[in-house]
């Protein structure tokens, strides 16, 4: 991998943090909630790391790899195995109700399943991501954040894309991870320069209508789940669990495309067109 001198990994540092401050700043957020948010995330992060690679984990060095004070490191954290990390549960959940022929129509899309009973549809779908889970705390879950209906005694899936509502921590541990693999994909352009690059791609208009807004954002929606479910369908005949054909052949491998789409500005052309109004 390349390296870049101090200065410039300062400058980028400073570029990757900049939406973070936006953030900081539109909910009053402060300097220091920034730096023990930052000390959590490198303790959190070094302890991953240390586990991963079978070392022991200590206070000492914590400190040493993440350069954190001995005393905020015994303040901030907690000498416990962390929890296995089983990836986004939900998230998990959905896809394989996406992509499994088990919980799909003829047409390819998520049927409705059976949820009454200990041997139905949906705890047959939960169990087929883990046997420790619980598929009743799972089915909560999903009705809390919007994603499923009650039809009768069956359940639906609303919309090919999920995305939680109502919910910082669900919403923002996506965004997080969305983070994470956007960083990968540009760290991996910039520093090891692969003749296939990542797709790394943003379509921008700055002086769009008030009136088109909703149609615009209409046609984001639809397109990306057309998008993403083109990439499901093509990806899945590669993945290891859901092509038995694979099952010889070395996996692990993970691959992501990412969508997002966003409107910035209307909120003062609003508050604009009331004044205007007003007057």
């Amino acid at each position: 991998m390349s390296t870049l001198p101090p200065e410039t990994l300062h400058k980028c540092l400073v570029l990757i943090l900049k939406p973070v401050v936006h953030f900081c700043l539109k909910r009053s957020l402060k300097i220091q909630e920034l730096l023990e948010a930052a000390k959590v995330a490198f303790l959190e992060l070094s302890e991953e790391e240390m586990r991963r690679d079978g070392a022991g984990v200590s206070m000492s060095r914590l400190s040493i790899m993440t350069g954190i004070h001995r005393r905020d490191v015994m303040r901030l954290w907690r000498d416990e195995e962390s929890p296995k990390q089983e990836g986004n549960l939900l998230k998990r959940v959905v896809w394989k109700w996406q992509q499994d022929d088990r919980y799909r129509t003829k047409g390819g899309r998520p049927r409705m399943l059976q949820v009454e009973g200990k041997q139905s549809e949906f705890v047959d779908l939960v169990q087929a991501i883990s046997q420790d889970l619980n598929p009743y705390t799972v089915l909560f879950e999903l009705e809390r954040i919007g994603a499923i209906s009650h039809v009768g005694d069956k359940i639906k899936l609303e919309g090919v894309v999920y995305i939680p509502k109502g919910d910082a921590l669900e919403g923002f541990s996506l965004l997080s991870a969305d983070m994470h693999d956007l960083i990968l994909g540009v760290e991996e352009n910039v520093f090891d320069k692969p003749d296939l690059k990542n797709l790394h791609i943003k379509t921008e208009y700055n002086n769009v209508t008030v009136e088109s807004v909703e149609r615009i954002k209409n046609w984001f929606l639809d397109q990306g789940e057309a998008l993403h479910k083109a990439a499901r369908e093509f990806l899945a005949q590669f993945d290891r669990d859901l092509n038995p054909q694979l099952k010889s052949k070395p996996g692990g491998v993970r691959v992501t495309l990412g969508a997002f789409s966003s409107v910035e500005g209307l909120a003062a052309t609003d508050k604009t067109s009331e004044e205007q109004r007003a007057k």
